[in-house]
């Protein structure tokens, strides 16, 4: 999200909630003979307090340049640039009165805002903790330091930060809100974070950033309709409000209102998420004739959204003169033999130099392949019924068989009971191994991990728990071509929600999905099929943390399956 700083942080302080509070020492003017200073310095609080930032700078420069050392003026200086927007020229303001007053806190503080505006956030985390350690003990200033730590990745410690800002103002709504998005964002914590959020409101009920995040807490819950009249609500009053029309875009693409979501989907490009921004040197392409030009396509999220998006490709490979698509380097081989009119490469979202573009037909457009959707899959009946649109290697195939063969007769069954990371739900998208036991003991089949990572302390605990192993093969799950091949030579594939589920539905296999009661927009709000992978099949779980009716109904589908299938080969 573009704004989630802003958010943060809230509005800029006024000069009051910077300033040194009541009783306490301030820092010394100048001599008396250098009253004009201190009158130049009144006019010019009189002309900030009333908006005129360009007239009160002129006032704290005049009163600089009679009192050259009066750090009281440089500070003010610094905010009077700062509001016109000149941060390197605020930078320079606070520095000059930190070097005529080390132990100012609030020009500490005030210049770790500046520099944050400027990118440099390892300095402004360093100046934001001088102003802390100098006595700006404030709800802001953690706030800021926990802007920062969540901008730089630590997660932890923004948490921390946002912990110590609530501490120095218990009814500080802003710092409510922004621990309860953390704790919901991005630790899974639903239930502490909707609890701040809503301690938030209680505060501050109309706060539009407090009711934007009260929105995912809505969805999650299940209660959409109400979700989306809250979004509406708050784009009616902030348009540029991007996190609430993101959140509108995942939930009206939940509930396959396909048309509105792509197009809100595109604010995605302009919040906090798993999109990764890049500066690429061709224009967007928006839908307009590809006759006798070359697109590239780049990959964008996990790997389950680049399997997921590469269903739009055949349409843009066939429309346009050429195609360049970027991927994982994990499914670079995949990709290629899946879309051998196209140009494959492998690259990383994160890094802005593509190494393969010496190598490329000149490229006239480019599109990301999240966006795709919006010209190619405005409806439900958009989403094509496709048998598969991946194409694995049929000798990995073939010599994946052989190995299933060596485990007996019977259905070969893939399993994965763990998905995602802690900031894309793990909580709810995983399954504990030992809960499968009653469908690894189904008769007449054979159960092999396609759960990717290490599994083997799992994977013994479950040999200790009930005597049950699960073969895995780790060449096959480290390699995603190899995966490819393997969960083709599989009878199913039973998962929860990650990655697997992606492939298997691309590769036209059959998967049945253990969704959890507040999914992801991917797996829609109702229903049993999905519309990227007709092959696939939903089991949803009706009470949160309790999948045991979903394994149940999983055991006496795996029994019929297996009665059909065992029916199909004796014919």
């Amino acid at each position: 999200m573009s704004n989630w700083v802003a958010r943060i942080l809230g509005r800029w302080p006024n000069r009051a909630a910077i300033e040194p509070a009541a009783g306490s020492v301030a820092e010394p003017g100048p001599a008396p003979i250098e009253r004009d200073a201190q009158g130049e310095l009144a006019r010019g609080i009189e002309l900030f307090d009333a908006g005129q930032y360009e007239r009160a700078a002129e006032c704290f420069e005049a009163a600089v340049e009679l009192a050259h050392d009066w750090a009281d003026a440089h500070y003010h200086l610094g905010l009077a640039q700062h509001r016109r927007g000149r941060f390197e020229d605020a930078c320079d303001a606070f520095a000059m009165a930190l070097c005529f007053a080390p132990e100012m806190a609030r020009a500490h503080f005030a210049l770790a805002l500046a520099e944050r505006k400027l990118g440099k956030r390892d300095a402004a985390l360093a100046s934001v903790a001088r102003a802390i350690h100098f006595g700006q003990d404030t709800a802001e200033a953690h706030n800021l330091k926990g802007a920062l730590l969540l901008e730089m990745g630590d997660v932890g410690g923004a948490v921390t930060s946002f912990e110590h800002a609530i501490a120095a103002d218990p009814e500080n709504a802003a710092a409510h809100s922004n621990l309860g998005y953390v704790l919901f964002r991005d630790c899974g914590d639903y239930e502490g974070g909707a609890q701040h959020i809503e301690r938030a409101l209680e505060l501050d009920p109309a706060n539009l950033d407090c009711l934007c995040n009260y929105t995912m807490v809505l969805s999650h819950r299940g209660e959409h309709e109400r979700a989306l009249a809250l979004c509406d609500r708050l784009l009616s009053a902030q348009p540029e409000l991007h996190e609430a029309r993101l959140n509108r875009a995942l939930i009206g693409l939940k509930l396959g209102r396909f048309e509105s979501g792509w197009d809100d989907y595109e604010s995605r490009k302009s919040v906090r998420c798993n999109y990764v921004a890049r500066d690429l040197p061709w224009p967007e392409w928006r839908g307009e004739s590809l006759a006798g030009k070359t697109i590239l396509i780049h990959g964008e999220q996990g790997i389950g959204d680049e399997i997921m998006f590469a269903s739009c490709f055949p349409e843009l490979v066939e429309q346009a003169g050429h195609c360049v698509i970027e991927c994982a380097p994990s499914l670079e081989r995949l990709f290629r033999r899946s879309f051998p009119a196209a140009s494959v490469f492998a690259g990383e979202q994160s890094v802005a130099r593509l190494s393969w573009l010496t190598s490329a037909p000149a490229i006239d457009v480019q599109i990301s392949a999240g966006s795709i959707p919006l010209h190619v899959r405005r409806s439900r009946a958009a989403f094509p019924s496709h048998h598969g649109y991946l194409a694995p290697d049929p000798g990995r195939i073939a010599h994946w068989r052989d190995r299933l063969a060596t485990l007996g007769p019977g259905l070969k069954v893939g399993i994965s009971w763990r998905g995602g990371m802690q900031s894309t739900r793990r909580s709810l998208r995983s399954i504990e191994l030992g809960a499968w036991a009653p469908l690894l003991r189904t008769p007449n089949a054979r159960f092999v991990s396609v759960q990717y990572g290490d599994t083997g302390e799992e994977r013994a605990r479950l040999v200790l728990a009930h005597g049950l192993e699960l073969q895995c093969w780790q060449d096959a799950i480290d390699d995603m071509d190899e995966t490819a091949a393997l969960v083709s030579a599989l009878d199913l594939v039973v998962s929860v929600c990650t990655a697997v589920i992606h492939l298997a539905g691309a590769l036209g296999r059959s998967v049945w999905i253990l969704v959890p009661t507040s999914p992801e927009w991917r797996y829609q709000a109702a229903g049993v099929s999905m519309p990227w992978y007709p092959s696939a099949t939903m089991i949803r779980q009706q009470t949160a943390g309790d999948w045991r009716p979903e394994i149940a109904e999983a055991v006496r589908r795996l029994r019929d399956f297996a009665c059909d299938v065992e029916g199909d080969r004796a014919r």
